[in-house]
């Protein structure tokens, strides 16, 4: 499989980010070998997992600044 380059449409496409986010922060799997197994450069992983986390950050700040409360699901 040929490596995507970061220039191209498809990296920015919601399933695919969130898709290298969960194989990278939810399964654990290491970048090299995500960026392997989708034809991508370990740079391209680690922007599409910085871009998920920004915008998780950004929703975050959003509630906060909303004082909606979080539910207690831990409690």
């Amino acid at each position: 499989m040929a490596a995507i380059n970061m220039n191209d449409a498809s990296i920015t496409r919601p399933s695919l980010l969130l898709h290298i986010f969960w194989q990278t922060t939810i399964d654990e799997r290491d970048g090299k070998e995500v960026a392997k197994s989708l034809g991508l450069s370990v740079g391209a992983v680690y922007v599409a997992k910085s871009r998920v986390i920004a915008r998780l950050k950004e929703e975050i700040q959003s509630v906060d600044a909303e004082g909606i409360t979080p539910p207690d699901f831990f409690v």
